[in-house]
């Protein structure tokens, strides 16, 4: 059976690979729902990551001057793409932590960011300028580079 849902992958101009169902094609723009960022692993296979983990968030928008390309997906992977943003995972919590062991470990942090900073040294001004030296300037915009 063919989904005639349009689940699109989107190239980023920067280097992220996503996959979205998109709910709607602007002049200058898409709109997604539920979009998963594309990792490959170890093994030579692909994993899907929520985009905005972190964020109760389910449809953005993508301007088409941050697409470098997009094409549909196999009906495999949107298959498995439904099964997954249907039951999008949320963010857990390791373990339960009682509001006690919550403070201590907060007084705990507290105190060994304390005896960082006093231990912290700040770069001093003509240390940095010896790095200036190795910085490549860009281009004036209207030069070619070929």
């Amino acid at each position: 059976m063919e989904n005639k849902i349009n689940i699109r992958q989107f190239k980023l101009m920067n280097g992220e690979e996503i996959i979205a169902l998109v709910t709607q094609k602007e002049p200058d723009s898409y709109i997604i729902e539920r979009p998963f960022v594309i990792k490959c692993n170890i093994i030579g296979g692909f994993a899907f990551f929520p985009w905005f983990p972190f964020s109760a968030q389910k449809i953005f928008k993508i301007s088409n001057n941050h697409i470098l390309h997009h094409v549909e997906i196999e009906e495999e992977l949107k298959t498995e793409y439904i099964r997954l943003a249907a039951h999008q995972m949320k963010p857990k919590l390791v373990g339960v932590v009682d509001q006690v062991s919550l403070n201590q470990d907060s007084d705990q942090m507290l105190r060994d960011f304390e005896a960082f900073m006093e231990e912290y040294e700040p770069v001093e001004h003509e240390e940095i300028e010896e790095y200036v030296d190795n910085v490549i300037p860009f281009p004036d915009p209207k030069d070619t580079i070929h």
